[in-house]
């Protein structure tokens, strides 16, 4: 019998045992309204009654209607999870050793790793595999996200995998304040002032660099953004805009770097359907920037063809002194444009050959 069937059997039997007891009471205290030929059976019904709260009592006392068949499962995994090299490590939980071993030390006293209640004297599993189980799911995504493959690689039941979850994302969030700035609604242009490259900027950039942004951001020497309405629709303009609009996607496919790590958030299967869902879905975001900005303090990248910059605490060259946003904007507007100029002029030049030929 499925779940919801022997749910909805002891939800109507109880439904039938209040019925009873209400006729039983009712004949109690108005055997004179009631008609005897009715109640001729009261003593059946009083028999009754009885069975049938012995079996309502007997369901609560069984976990499952029928017998269930063990799922196959093996420790070999959990077992050598350990002994891997880094990089087989981070293939399966998604960070390196050194991070794991952080994040264990972050949530290991936390109070919803100890056991309460009728359950104090049970130990629960050690905090250790709780976030391997943990990290694991959040990596995955499509068939590898469902937990069938985690019961039977690290022991644990079915419902054992999301309690699992559940236990590692609530003493998570007690830290997340440390790790994950600005969750909320906010503008771009207020988050990035608030990141160590606005603030310290010859940290970060040297001669005449500069990063491109959208029209949310402020324009400054080191972030140029497009020209607005009504300038915008100037030719020039209108080019540039364009221009820096195709070099600026690839500055935002970086959060494919989060998506990459933790594919769980490629395809969040909670349903909204009350409130308590909505907090669910933002607190499994919220748990892999986690993830990701620990990572980043610990110099775990994903990106492993990325090559850590030396840092340089001395500060570095900046522009030209008196240079504003709006000339350095123009300068390279113009610089664009010149380049089209060449290379419209070198093709026209290539097709005169061609044809003289």
């Amino acid at each position: 019998m499925p779940p919801s069937d022997f749910k909805k059997l002891k939800v109507e039997l109880s439904g039938v045992i209040f019925q009873l007891a209400s006729l039983h009471e009712l004949r109690n205290m108005h055997p004179l309204l009631v008609d005897t030929e009715t109640f001729d059976g009261a003593d059946n019904d009083d028999s009754l009654l009885s069975l049938l709260v012995i079996l309502r009592q007997a369901l609560d006392c069984v976990r499952y209607s029928v017998d269930r068949k063990n799922v196959v499962r093996s420790v070999a995994h959990h077992a050598l999870l350990y002994n891997l090299r880094d990089d087989e490590f981070r293939k399966f939980i998604r960070v390196s050793k050194i991070t794991f071993n952080v994040l264990v030390e972050m949530i290991r006293q936390d109070i919803v790793f100890k056991a309460k209640g009728d359950k104090a004297k049970k130990q629960q599993r050690d905090v250790a595999l709780q976030l391997a189980i943990t990290l694991e799911w959040y990596g995955a995504y499509g068939n590898e996200n469902s937990v069938v493959h985690l019961v039977r690689d690290y022991a644990v039941g079915m419902g054992t995998v999301p309690t699992y979850v559940r236990r590692v994302h609530k003493a998570l969030l007690r830290h997340y304040t440390t790790w994950v700035f600005w969750p909320r609604s906010c503008c771009d242009s207020t988050v990035f002032s608030k990141t160590p490259i606005a603030k310290h900027p010859e940290r970060y950039f040297s001669g005449d660099e500069y990063l491109i942004g959208d029209t949310g951001y402020a324009l400054s020497i080191r972030l140029i953004t497009p020209y607005k309405l009504p300038e915008a629709a100037k030719d020039n303009n209108a080019f540039y805009n364009k221009t820096i609009s195709s070099a600026r996607v690839i500055n935002e496919n970086c959060i494919g770097l989060l998506k990459n790590r933790w594919m769980s958030l490629k395809e969040i299967r909670t349903q909204i359907k009350k409130k308590a869902d909505f907090c669910h879905v933002n607190n499994h975001i919220i748990a892999c920037v986690l993830f990701h900005n620990l990572g980043l303090a610990l110099a775990d990248e994903w990106d492993e063809d990325t090559a850590d910059e030396e840092d340089d605490d001395e500060p570095r060259g900046t522009a030209e002194v008196g240079t504003s946003a709006q000339q350095k904007r123009e300068r390279i507007k113009r610089a664009l444009i010149s380049t089209r100029q060449e290379h419209l002029h070198q093709c026209l030049h290539l097709r005169d050959s061609l044809s003289s030929k």
